[in-house]
Formats: C-alpha cells, sequence, structure tokens
C-alpha cells in the first residue's frame, strides 16, 4: 500500500487539543474508567454492585479493588448510546467470550466478577428502560469447584495440549484475550470491556491491543481507515499516560515501525514528540527509530552526519543512543555503513545481544574476513567459548543460499581456524536451524558429531528432529533417533515418547509403538492417554476396530483413563447407533467433561450413516457452551455439504449468518467444494467474500475458479485468477493453478474441449501467461479423447509457438488423436519419429490400434509398423 495522502495532522487528529496540554478526564473512546456523570444505576444494579464488591473484598492484593462508585460509573457509561456505538454492530458479550475472560482471569488467580451485558444493553438502550433482571451475569469464580467440574477442567486443559504442547504464559493468555475483544468490539469497545470487570488495563493489554489495531492498518488498503487506525494508536497511548503508565518500546514500536514502512514523516514526528513528553529515557531508544526512517527516506546527509559523531569519539566507546543507531543499520543490513563503523570501533564494548544481530547480519552479506575479524578481537578480549562459538553458528546460518552440507562444513571450518570448540548450544542453534528447512539427515549428523565431541544436547533438540521428521514423511528415522537417545543415556519425558509411538503409528509399526509404553515404564516419565490414543487413531486410519478395542482394553488395564479424545475417535468411527450411544454413555458415567470434539464426532458419524436430522439435533443439545455451538454448527454444515445435503447445509448458514455467527471458513470451504449445483456462482461469490481476509480464501477462490470453468463461465474464472494474480500468487503458483484447471479439462466428459480451448486463448490474451508443457498435455489428451481433430492440432501446434520440443507423450497423445479420427496416414508420419525400442510405447501403440483401428483398415495400419508386445 502506498503511503495515503494525509492532507495534516489537523484532519489526523481532530479531536486532541494541544500537545502538551494535560487532559483532566480519559477520551471518551478508550477510557477504562468512564468519568462521565451519567445518571446513577438503578437499585437493583446497585446491590449486585454491593454484592460483587463484598464477594470480591478478599481479591489479591496485587488487584486493587475498584470503588462502588467507579462500579456504578462503568456500568452507567457501559449502557449508554454513545458507549455502545464503540461495539462493532452493537453486539453483547457472546458466551464464548464471557467464558475465555473468565478462563483468563482464574488461570491468573484474580478473583473477579464479570459485569456482562445482554443485547439489548448494548444496543444503545438506557439503564432506565432495561429490566435489571437477567442484564448482569455475576459468576462466582472463587467458589470451591465440585469434583465434576475439576475433573471438567482437567479433561478441557488435556485436550488443549492434543496437537501443541508449549509454556502457556500469562501473557499469551492475556494477548489471546486482548486480540478476540479486538476482533470483535474494536480496541475502544475493547477498553470497555476491561472496564466492566472492574479492573485497570494492564500493560500487556494496552500493547496487545495497540499492535493489533497496527496490524489492521498494515492489512488495510483504505485511507480512511488507516486514518482512523492511527487515532485509535494515539487514543490509547493518550489513555496510558493518563492512567500514570510510561510509554516504553512495546507500546510505541508496532506503530513507529508502521509509520516509518510507509514513510510517513510528519506523523512520526508528531508520535516522537508525544512519547518523549515526560518521558527521558525513552530518549536512546527513539534514536533506532529516527536512523530505520532515514534509512528508509535514504537520507544520507543524516545517516552520515551520526555516523561521523560515531568515527570522531571512536576512542569514547559507543553512548546508549549510537549503539542504537548501529543497530538500525544492522537490521537494514547497509553495507557500507556496517564496514566503515565496524572497523574503527571497539565492538567489544557493545552489548551481547547487539553483536549477535552483527554476525546475523555479516552472514546475510556474505562478509567473512569482517567476521572473523571480529571473532578474533572478541576472543582477544576473552569472551567466554560459548559466546564466541555462538557468534560463529549465528553467522554461518545467516549465509544466504547454501546447502545443508555446506552450512555444516562452514561451521566446522571456521570454528577449527580460530581454535574455539563448539559450545552445547550453538550446536542446538544450528540443528534447530537445519530442522527449520527439514533437512533432517544432516541434523542427525551434527548431533551424532555433537556427541562424539562430548557435547550433550538437550532432549527439546532431538524434539525438533522428531518434529522435522513429521513434517518431512521421514518416520522410518524415528528407531533411529531411539537408539541415539538409548545409546547416550539421554532423559526422555512424555513428550518424547509421544512423538516416537506417533511416527511409529505413522510407520503402521503398532507392535513398535506397544514396545515404546514398556520402555516408559523403565523411566520417570509418566504414561498418558495420548500415547494410548495415537495407537489407536492408527487402527483406525486402517479401519481396524478390532486393534482399537484391543487399545481400549490396555488403556483399562493400565490404569489410564480414556479421555474426550479417545471417545470422539470411537463415537466417530462407531457402525452404529447403538455403538456411539454405547460410549457416549460410557463418558457421561465416568464424568468425562464433553468437548467439542465428541459433539463433532457425534455429528459426523450421524452423517456419514445418512441420519442427518439425528445430525441436526446435537447443535440443540442443552448446556453447550456458546462458543462451542458456533464450532458444532460448522462441523455440521461441513458434514451436510460433504456428504450432498447442500440445501440443508446452506440453510444453516443462512440461519447462522443471520444472528451474526460466523461459522469456522473450514466449514464455509467445503460447502464451495462440494457445490455442484449450475446457475451458483453468486452464491458462491457470497461464500468466498465470507473468507476474505482469512487463510482460506485461496483455497476456496480456486475451488470457484474451477466450479467456473466446469459450468462454462471463462470470464469469471480469468477475473478470478487475474485478482489472485495480483494479490498473493506469484508466477509459478497461477501457472500450476492453470494446469491444475487443464487436468480438469480432461477429466471432463468428451466433447468439451471447448472450453479448454477458450481457456489458453483467454489465459495467453487476458492474463499475459504462457501455457506449460504439463497443461498443454492434459489438453492434447482431452482433445484426443474427444476424437476432437481440429483442436488436437491446435493444441500440437502450440507445443512449438512456446518451443517446448516433442517428447514420447506429445507424440502418443497426437498419434491417438491422428487414429482416433481416422487419419491414418498422418497417424503413421507420427509413429515413425517415435523411439521404437520400448516395451512400453509398444503396447500403448498396439492398445490404440486395437481400439481406433477399424477392422477393414487394421491390416494397413499395422504394415507400417508392427508392435507387438514381448
Amino acid at each position: 500500500m502506498t503511503k495515503p495522502a494525509l492532507k495534516s495532522l489537523s484532519s489526523l487528529f481532530p479531536k486532541t487539543t494541544a500537545l502538551k496540554s494535560k487532559a483532566s478526564t480519559p477520551s471518551s473512546s478508550t477510557s477504562i474508567a468512564a468519568a462521565d456523570a451519567a445518571p446513577p444505576a438503578d437499585a437493583a444494579i446497585k446491590n449486585l454492585i454491593g454484592g460483587l464488591l463484598e464477594r470480591d473484598a478478599h481479591a489479591s492484593a496485587s488487584v486493587p479493588a475498584t470503588p462502588a462508585s467507579e462500579w456504578q460509573r462503568n456500568v452507567s457509561a457501559f449502557m449508554r448510546k454513545d458507549a455502545s456505538r464503540s461495539l462493532r454492530g452493537g453486539v453483547a458479550l457472546s458466551l464464548g467470550v464471557q467464558e475465555e475472560i473468565k478462563r483468563v482471569l482464574c488461570e491468573d488467580g484474580k478473583e473477579e466478577a464479570a459485569i456482562l451485558c445482554r443485547d439489548d444493553g448494548l444496543n444503545g438502550v438506557s439503564g432506565s428502560e432495561v429490566e435489571p433482571e437477567g442484564l448482569y451475569l455475576t459468576v462466582p469464580w472463587s467458589e470451591t469447584s465440585n469434583n465434576a467440574v475439576a475433573e471438567s477442567r482437567k479433561e478441557m486443559l488435556r485436550e488443549r495440549k492434543q496437537k501443541w504442547v508449549y509454556k502457556n504464559t500469562k501473557s499469551h493468555r492475556f494477548r489471546m484475550l486482548a486480540r478476540k475483544c479486538s476482533e470483535r468490539f474494536g480496541s475502544s469497545g475493547t477498553m470497555k470491556v476491561f472496564g466492566m470487570l472492574g479492573r485497570q488495563a494492564a500493560l500487556h493489554e494496552f500493547h496487545e491491543l495497540i499492535g493489533y489495531i497496527v496490524e489492521e492498518a498494515r492489512e488495510s488498503k483504505d485511507e480512511e481507515t488507516v486514518v482512523e487506525k492511527i487515532y485509535q494508536v494515539f487514543e490509547l497511548l493518550k489513555n496510558m499516560k493518563e492512567l500514570g503508565y510510561s510509554l516504553d518500546e512495546a507500546a510505541y514500536g508496532p506503530l513507529l515501525k508502521y509509520l516509518i514502512e510507509m514513510s510517513m514523516v510528519e506523523e512520526f514526528d508528531f508520535f516522537c514528540e508525544l512519547i518523549k513528553e515526560g518521558n527521558e529515557r525513552c530518549l536512546t531508544c527513539l534514536g533506532y527509530y529516527e536512523m530505520l526512517l532515514w534509512i528508509q527516506l535514504d537520507d544520507e546527509e543524516k545517516i552520515q552526519k551520526h555516523l561521523s559523531g560515531i568515527v570522531n569519539n571512536k576512542d569514547e566507546g559507543l553512548s546508549s543512543i549510537e549503539e542504537n543507531y548501529l543497530a538500525a543499520l544492522v537490521d537494514r543490513d547497509r553495507k557500507k555503513e556496517l564496514i566503515s563503523l565496524l572497523e574503527v570501533i571497539d565492538v567489544t564494548k557493545v552489548k551481547l545481544m547487539n553483536l549477535i544481530n552483527i554476525f546475523n547480519s555479516l552472514g546475510r552479506l556474505s562478509l567473512e574476513s569482517l567476521a572473523e575479524k571480529l571473532i578474533e578481537a572478541c576472543k582477544a578480549a576473552d569472551y567466554e567459548v560459548d559466546n564466541l562459538s555462538q557468534f560463529i553458528c549465528c553467522y554461518v546460518i545467516s549465509l544466504p543460499n547454501l546447502a545443508s552440507n555446506e552450512v555444516t562444513s562452514k561451521f566446522r571450518d571456521i570454528h577449527q581456524k580460530h581454535d574455539v570448540l563448539p559450545s552445547s548450544s550453538s550446536y542446538e542453534k544450528l540443528v534447530s536451524h537445519l530442522c527449520d528447512t527439514f533437512k533432517v539427515y544432516t541434523a542427525l549428523d551434527i548431533v551424532k558429531e555433537s556427541f562424539i565431541e562430548g557435547v550433550s544436547l538437550s532432549i527439546e533438540t532431538i524434539h525438533s528432529i522428531l518434529y522435522a521428521c513429521d513434517e518431512s514423511f521421514e518416520y522410518h528415522l524415528v528407531d533411529q533417533i531411539y537408539a541415539m537417545i538409548c545409546q547416550h543415556d539421554l532423559k526422555p519425558t512424555s513428550e518424547t515418547f509421544r512423538r516416537i509411538i506417533d511416527l511409529r503409528v505413522k510407520m503402521k509399526n503398532f507392535e513398535g509403538a506397544y514396545a515404546m509404553l514398556q520402555d516408559l515404564a523403565k523411566t520417570e516419565a509418566s504414561v498418558t492417554s495420548g500415547m494410548y490414543n495415537a495407537i489407536m487413531a492408527g487402527f483406525l486410519r486402517e479401519k481396524n476396530m478390532v486393534g482399537a478395542m484391543m487399545v481400549l482394553r490396555q488403556m483399562r488395564n493400565d490404569d489410564v483413563k480414556p479421555d474426550s479424545m479417545t471417545y470422539s475417535m470411537l463415537i466417530g468411527m462407531s457402525s452404529s447407533e447403538e455403538d456411539m450411544l454405547k460410549y457416549y454413555n460410557e463418558m457421561k458415567e465416568g464424568q468425562i467433561h464433553i468437548t467439542r470434539n465428541v459433539y463433532m464426532a457425534i455429528i459426523n458419524s450421524y452423517a456419514s450413516r445418512g441420519q442427518f436430522e439425528q445430525a441436526k439435533q446435537v447443535v440443540l443439545e442443552k448446556g453447550i457452551p456458546e462458543k462451542q455451538l458456533y464450532d458444532l454448527k460448522s462441523a455440521l454444515v461441513s458434514a451436510l455439504a460433504v456428504h450432498g445435503q447442500m440445501n440443508d447445509a446452506l440453510e444453516i448458514y443462512d440461519e447462522a449468518k443471520k444472528t451474526r455467527c460466523s461459522l469456522d471458513p473450514k466449514a464455509i470451504l467445503s460447502v464451495i467444494e462440494h457445490f455442484e449445483s449450475e446457475g451458483g456462482l453468486n452464491r458462491l461469490t457470497e461464500l468466498l467474500e465470507e473468507l476474505s481476509g482469512s487463510e482460506y480464501w485461496c483455497d476456496g477462490c480456486v475451488k470457484v475458479i474451477l466450479y467456473c470453468i466446469k459450468h462454462k463461465d471463462i470470464s469469471t474464472a480469468v477475473k478470478l485468477i487475474r485478482e489472485l494474480k495480483d494479490e498473493v500468487y506469484d508466477e509459478w503458483a497461477t501457472n500450476a493453478l492453470c494446469d491444475r484447471i487443464f487436468c480438469q479439462i480432461a477429466d471432463c466428459e468428451p466433447g468439451e474441449t471447448e472450453i479448454g480451448i477458450d481457456f489458453l486463448r483467454a489465459m495467453k490474451e487476458e492474463l499475459g501467461l504462457q501455457p506449460s508443457r504439463k497443461g498443454l498435455d492434459f489438453l492434447l489428451a482431452a482433445c484426443a479423447s474427444a476424437k476432437d481433430l481440429k483442436r488436437s492440432l491446435l493444441v500440437w501446434d502450440e507445443y512449438k509457438a512456446n518451443d517446448y520440443p516433442y517428447n514420447v507423450l506429445n507424440y502418443l497423445g497426437m498419434y491417438k488423436a491422428l487414429l482416433a479420427c481416422g487419419e491414418l496416414k498422418q497417424a503413421k508420419k507420427i509413429l515413425r519419429q517415435m523411439q521404437q525400442d520400448d516395451y512400453h510405447i509398444k503396447y500403448l501403440v498396439n492398445a490404440f490400434q486395437q481400439t481406433y483401428c477399424p477392422p477393414s483398415s487394421k491390416k494397413s495400419a499395422r504394415k507400417s509398423v508392427c508392435f507387438e508386445p514381448s
């Protein structure tokens, strides 16, 4: 996106006063504790608030209690029309958002209450106009849960960890919460949500909101939207200062980087003044962003002015701001400036993190002699061996266009040349780099080398190799990796065993997977239901219910309780409704939490047996949380579409849309993929618009294009291809899509070759693309099968026009077309140009002659050359 043509800062910030004036009240759009002189809440609300405050008297000391008057102001302000406008579409807090807020705050150990409004309160109805009963929902988060609830919570946690194993930190939870609220309510609405909770927004919440708004501005192409987003960030920064927070880099960094990318100099200067005001600590950090701006603008005068100051004062060492100037040059890989600076300054006085970034930049710029000079300087300054090895590793893995063997060779050579022993951290970083590019064999060689050198690596490094094996389908390496773990006395964890079991199952080595469970008993690692689930999933993929039931019995014998994932797999593969209900009842008797995976398995199980009405009844089950209900409706729409119930699928989709329930993009994609009716292009276009902005839009667009080709709508297909090409596709991806279209044409009924020729013409004239050899092969095969000699000859000429030498497949395709059309003399000429000593060619030629030559001409056709299979 080009830089928006903003007229002036006054147009950007129409509501602001002088920059240095002290605002006495928070902004109406972003204030957390609303200071409006709103009418007091009615008696019911007051009583409710009093009860909440009394219950929260024992809250954590780290979270100050909110005064009753402030709670009242929050409620009143939020219920007013002005406050409701900031919420997108006036949508109330959904149950899913409520549950997410409660989960996040509860997991932080904060005993807080949620004041949650229903739809009426958010659509501009004042507090006095709404009946107080049912308006607010109080949730006793701190009450002691019974065993069933505790077990239910454990089950949900297990489900979250099935696919991703990560350290769930406080910042991650709040980041997800802030993002979900922002997507639904906008930035100002999100701040009011936090205000309704009676708590002051923390720094990390401001940071996440600002980052999200900047992302929206970056993705937008509309100038007005960009202006609005920048103004929202301004309001948030101003609100932070009013609440007494100091503006740190996490708050203003994303915005300044965006302004630099868009070359918005005036806006950049404005925000720098705002940040500097009363915040002297940020001055040195702003130097980094100022240098980035000058680099973006190619302002050589200012760049050289500040670099000359560094060179002139080289004996005094780098100041903090000068080191930030250097960091900006490093991030932008300014080769000329870096060489001149690193030749004169003392790099041993540079901060360690900046020094690591310098070696990364030297690698990207392939400045090996300078990198080796710095290594020697650091070595002379008695840097630790671990740091020296890390510098070398950072340089090597940053080198561009190196094959994996060249990377490892360079890693060894530089260590040997400078007499530095590789450290465990540098080995691990190198292995991680190789695994990221799925160079599994080379990564294994590095691990073996480290053990030979007496350097022990962490088990997490082995996990990264196991993950790379899974992603690159190198399952067979799992036994070699496990042998290495045993040989070098590494301590495998439960996660190690789970990954190994999963890989062995994918190799269909069920016996070896079971053996891992026996080995696990000899270690300190604990067996989990996920390990048995991996084995069971393998049996179920093979449609082996006997093996799956054996796993279930083994789990019970080993006192491992089946979880919701276990039962969801069994329910999904049930051959009858009786079996499905049996597993469902077992879950309820065992007090196992019924997760969305279980409900989705029930829906798919019913749909696979044609019991569509029963599948629809699942989403009407009482007690399903709203957040899960969205997922279940998505699963139902997808299941109905897959099994040919398109009208029902679209009806449920329309109902969900009316209630502003956004279905999963995968469900919409499934509907697009299985849409077969003619004349449904408008409907497909509507569905495609629902995918706009998601990662599934490209897939959906491709499927609509294939639909257009199938129904002979070339103009719409070309329009969508052009849109794909302009937005995300490069030339290679666009050609691959065209090949897929020609492949679909080849699979069509004979007589549909006209659409192929029309698309070929549009591809060349309207899209400016050259057809690939593969695409022409598909098209020639379609013409031959349709006995369309005229179009076969057109395609034949296209090979020559695009400089594609004829190969044996082309000759065979044209020979088939000529025989099918009765052109025996021309077929004889083509046959003479073919390779005649290959058995497979002989077989195909003979088959074509048997199929297409009439009895009267078979003899003459074979006189030219008789290919009989040996």
